[in-house]
């Protein structure tokens, strides 16, 4: 019992990394050093114990439970420790113990050949067989999950629930499999190799309609991507024919009242129309050459001047395409920020808006900073029921970035509250 349940629990905790690292990799979640010590306690313990006990205390006829049993509380650990939800949680613990069915197969064929032996009615009455036995599994289990395709591809899609499905089919198949050849067939050569033959056949159709799933998805990720691009050019071109026409007329007004000699007219008339402008003749917002963030910047200008806010923006560099960032996510984060800016200023009557761009071979910052009536706060929104959305919204989107670094910064001397976007270029 002691040997099992030792050989159980380092086993357990290999299973716990690598349920991490694919968690931490494909759902680029922010995991903190308690969070990680408590899953892998917690994970280890639950399944190494409860692993020994039913191996070494219930018949062998009714092991099956054992599976099961840890499966559920396996996924539990995963959604409540790590906080990824239910569907991501079966998803992970799916491709580890998919990773590991494929190299239970090969544990028979390895043992018959090499030490002659029935795994069986061998493993658990020889600690070292049975220690053998699980780096063997979790050798391959790692090669699986590590170096194909497969577990990067299900931790990138955004519809996982037929992925799922699949996956829990594959699974339960494979374990039918596995406990037929251990109970009824006592791993006879033939019945191996076709259970082997039909598990390839099956798993290699399931990874075949997961990467072509991956890929039609990819496709209408990009066809929707395009069409919001699209409509940010359109909008664009919209204001500026807007902004061409209406100063053709303002133009007109002021021509017919110099010619009339009302000089003081015109000049009253010119400062009246010199807010309407100020959107597009200020040249910074010009190196913005991304269509997305013109047009969703170009239109929160001329929106905040409207409502009589100064509206300074700067930009450094040229901000043109940003790869590794979905543009309709990060125009509606900064659509969120800057509608944010623009309440808070009018509510406090400081109307003043500062925004800032830079742009680097390395990243590329925004900043939005507007001064506030009272100290905010950050953990929660102060709107009141039914509103603030927008910043959940907002952190919602953030979190399926890596590379995008996001803090709010809070000047109690000055009352300015800045928001600030890191966009790391080059990192997924």
């Amino acid at each position: 019992m002691f040997g099992l349940l030792v050989v159980n629990t380092i086993f357990v905790l290999v299973t716990a990394y690598m349920i991490y690292f694919f968690v931490k990799k494909n759902y680029n979640i922010v995991i903190s050093i308690k969070q990680k010590v408590l899953f892998f306690v917690l994970f280890g313990l639950l399944n190494s114990i409860i692993s020994s006990f039913i191996m070494s205390s219930l018949p062998e006829y009714i092991q099956f439970i054992r599976p099961i049993i840890l499966s559920f509380l396996s996924i539990a650990v995963i959604r409540y420790i790590l906080k990824v939800n239910w569907l991501k949680s079966l998803i992970s613990f799916c491709v580890i113990m998919l990773g590991t069915s494929v190299g239970i197969f090969f544990i028979p064929i390895i043992f018959n050949l090499v030490y002659n032996v029935d795994p069986p009615s061998s493993l658990t009455q020889n600690t070292f067989l049975y220690f053998l036995n699980n780096i063997i599994i979790y050798v391959i289990a790692f090669l699986f999950v590590r170096f194909t395709p497969f577990a990067k591809i299900v931790g990138q899609l955004k519809d996982m629930k037929p992925v799922a499905i699949l996956l829990v089919a594959t699974i339960a198949l494979m374990g039918s499999q596995i406990f037929i050849l251990q109970n009824l067939y006592k791993y006879k050569l033939i019945i191996l190799i076709f259970s082997i033959i039909s598990s390839i056949i099956y798993l290699s159709v399931s990874i075949i309609y997961t990467m072509q799933y991956q890929k039609s998805e990819r496709i209408l990720e990009e066809q929707k991507q395009q069409a919001f691009y699209n409509q940010s050019l359109s909008i664009a071109l919209q204001d500026f024919q807007r902004f061409k026409h209406d100063q053709v007329n303002h133009l007109s007004v002021v021509y017919s009242m110099l010619e009339k000699n009302n000089v003081i007219d015109a000049l009253n008339y010119l400062k009246e129309t010199q807010n309407t402008t100020k959107s597009f003749t200020n040249s910074a917002l010009f190196n913005i050459t991304n269509a997305g963030l013109f047009g969703i910047i170009s239109s929160k200008i001329d929106k905040a001047i409207q409502a009589g806010i100064d509206f300074n923006i700067k930009v450094i560099g040229q901000v043109g395409s940003i790869p590794n960032v979905k543009i309709s996510e990060l125009c509606e984060v900064v659509g969120i920020y800057l509608d944010n800016a623009i309440e808070e200023v009018i509510q406090n009557g400081k109307l003043k808006i500062n925004m800032a761009l830079t742009s680097t071979d390395q990243n590329v910052v925004l900043k939005i900073s507007n001064k506030c009536g009272e100290i905010p706060t950050l953990n929660k929104s102060s709107k009141g029921i039914n509103r603030g959305h927008g910043l959940v919204i907002a952190n919602r989107i953030l979190s399926a970035y890596s590379n995008i670094l996001h803090s709010n910064i809070f000047d109690k001397a000055t009352m300015e509250f800045t928001q600030m976007l890191t966009i790391k270029i080059g990192v997924k």
